[in-house]
């Protein structure tokens, strides 16, 4: 009996579960390993991404600086646009103030020659009241 299992077991075909096969850890003799495919395209990849890495980098760091000038373009342009705002509100409020100064000094102005007229009134009035007197007197 041994030896008729140990003779048929000889020449028969080896069988192997399949499990086992699909596992990696059994390879039939003669066929590539398609893991070993496997790792050697992955290490090709990583070689060929490390390689245009830095370029990739250089790309980023050119479209940051571009993004970045765009902005700091429009912040230098906001800041123009508020400078001259900021100075045409000054030049209004200077104009507004040399016109309350001018009307300020026409109201003294029309002020003090009111004051005039009426000290010129009062002076024609004491002359007539002097002249009345003196005529009564006579």
């Amino acid at each position: 009996n041994r030896a008729e299992a140990s003779a048929g077991f000889a020449s028969g075909p080896l069988v192997v579960p399949k499990q086992l096969m699909s596992s990696g850890a059994l390879v039939p003799v003669g066929k590539p390993n398609p893991e070993d495919d496997v790792a050697a395209q992955l290490r090709a990849e990583r070689a060929r991404l490390a390689a245009i890495l830095p370029r990739y980098e250089r790309q980023q760091q050119r479209q940051r600086r571009l993004e970045e000038e765009s902005v700091v373009d429009m912040v230098e342009g906001l800041r123009g646009e508020q400078r001259a705002a900021m100075e045409a509100r000054s030049e209004q409020l200077r104009e507004e103030r040399r016109k309350r100064e001018a009307e300020a000094a026409a109201a003294a102005e029309r002020q003090r020659l009111q004051a005039e007229v009426e000290q010129r009134r009062l002076e024609a009035l004491a002359q007539e009241a002097e002249r009345r007197r003196t005529e009564a007197e006579r």
